[in-house]
Order: structure tokens, then sequence, then C-alpha cells
């Protein structure tokens, strides 16, 4: 018997309730109630906002130290060789990227756009 009433409040425990078989249908919240509902979801959010600040704090700091490390690999390859060279197209991307951050983008664009004409009829050329 006993296990019966066991079975037969997990069986209901996940179901919703509706009308006068839910707890609550014809009742009301006190003011009391509604207001500590509201500070429990403010101290919840509040720590979801702290954890994703932080997280972006250190997302932030590991950017730009390995910004740092790509100028600073572009600088010596530029003091100690005559030209610029790129071990494939992503490391050429990302040159782009960090040289042209603060550069107005359409300028850039045009610049890049002259350089890659001059670059394929200089090809086409040799074909």
């Amino acid at each position: 018997m006993e296990q019966k009433k066991q079975n037969s409040s997990i069986s209901t425990q996940g179901r919703s309730r509706e009308g006068n078989l839910n707890p609550m249908y014809g009742k009301r919240q006190s003011l009391e109630t509604k207001q500590k509902i509201s500070d429990s979801q403010k101290k919840r959010y509040e720590i979801i906002r702290q954890k994703l600040k932080s997280e972006n704090v250190n997302l932030n700091e590991l950017m730009g130290s390995t910004d740092k490390d790509a100028r600073i690999g572009l600088l010596k390859q530029c003091f100690f060789t005559d030209t610029i060279g790129f071990k494939d197209m992503q490391q050429a991307l990302d040159f782009v990227t960090i040289v042209s951050d603060g550069i107005d983008s359409n300028y850039l664009k045009k610049v890049i756009n002259n350089e890659l004409n001059s670059y394929l009829s200089t090809l086409n050329k040799h074909l």
C-alpha cells in the first residue's frame, strides 16, 4: 500500500496541474512573496552577469596577448628581412586585420583591390 502511494506521487509530480488541481488555483501571491521571488531572481542574474564579465575579461586578456605576439612577430620579420612572408592565407588575413586596426575600411578595401588586381594582371601576363 505504501509503495502505491510513492508510485502515484512520483507519477503526478512532473505533470502540470490545471484548474482546482493546482495548489495555487484561485489564490494570489502576497506582496512579500513576490518581493522574495524578485530578489532571488535579481541575485541569480547578478551572479550570471559577474561570471560572464569575468570570462569576457579573461578572453580579452588572451586575445590581447595573442595580438601583441603577432604584432611583435611581424615587426621582427620587417626588421630582419626585406619582405613579409606568410605561411598561409589565414596568417595574411590576420596581418591585414592587425595592421588595419583604426584605418578607414573603405580606403583599405581600395588599396587591397588595387594590389590584388595588379598581382593578378602580372600573373596573367606570364601565363
